[in-house]
């Protein structure tokens, strides 16, 4: 049986992400499927279309610091694009971070969680990056 997680994202009213929802289903190895795209402008004005069928682990979230922030929530459409540039390659690193960053602010992501998400990245994504 398939696990289908929406997330509603209809109360965050000035938000350049042009999808309300998250739609997504069970996919191996604790990953997640998107049924439907993700279309995301960015502070500069780039469009950026997460294809439905796209392969996400939705937050790359360390084992440990899971108690404090969820592989999912609120700032699970910020981390789809933040995937999809990263596998992608999309821009420079530096810049789908700050990408990263921006669209956890527009979800409504607090400012001590986004920066602390952000900073997780700049620090750690370079593994994943150079990979």
């Amino acid at each position: 049986m398939d696990c289908v997680l929406i997330y509603s994202m209809l109360w965050v009213t000035t938000m350049p992400f042009l999808t309300e929802e998250l739609h997504v289903k069970a996919a191996p190895e604790s990953s997640w499927e998107l049924t439907r795209p993700v279309i995301y402008e960015t502070h500069g004005h780039d469009l950026i279309t997460v294809p439905d069928g796209f392969i996400t682990d939705l937050a790359s979230v360390p084992r440990l610091a899971r108690p404090v922030v969820s592989v999912h929530g609120d700032h699970s459409m910020a981390a789809v694009v933040h995937d999809y540039l990263y596998q992608n390659r999309l821009g420079t690193r530096a810049w789908a971070d700050m990408v990263f960053r921006q669209a956890l602010q527009d979800v409504g992501v607090g400012a001590i969680k986004r920066y602390s998400m952000w900073a997780a990245v700049r620090l750690g994504g370079w593994l994943y990056w150079n990979s």
